[in-house]
């Protein structure tokens, strides 16, 4: 952490691009690794043991799929053509959504589950 602290923000912005540019993915290019010292556990175990920061959380969007059908959600909310008829782009807008979504319910589960409040808005 010491490198990091010490490098300048040119630096870390370039790092950050060149990181960017040489991914194989466009979501998601930075997971957490639990490397047993400075992050101890992955965040879904972190979450279900409690280990975690005790303040009250908040989570929203402004999309839900919670009556409609996968198929229905595909052609109503993520159109292919706004997506310029690339099912890649249309595939990563759907899996960043859904994967904010899973987390937010994770997270204010786990609030809620250790006497915190935890709030979702739609």
């Amino acid at each position: 952490m010491t490198c990091l602290r010490t490098a300048s923000a040119d630096t870390l912005a370039l790092a950050g691009s060149m990181t960017l540019e040489n991914s194989t993915s466009s979501v998601f290019t930075f997971f957490p690794i639990a490397d047993g010292s400075f992050i101890r556990e992955r965040p879904v175990e972190a979450f279900r043991n409690g280990n975690f920061a005790r303040v009250p959380v908040l989570f929203g969007q402004y999309k839900t799929f919670t009556t409609a059908s996968f198929q229905t959600a595909i052609t109503e909310y993520y159109p292919l053509a706004d997506y310029n008829g690339l099912l890649s782009l249309q595939g990563q807008q759907i899996f960043g959504e859904m994967w904010y979504i899973c987390t937010a319910a994770m997270i204010t589960g786990a609030a809620h589950n250790f006497g915190l409040k935890a709030y979702q808005y739609q």
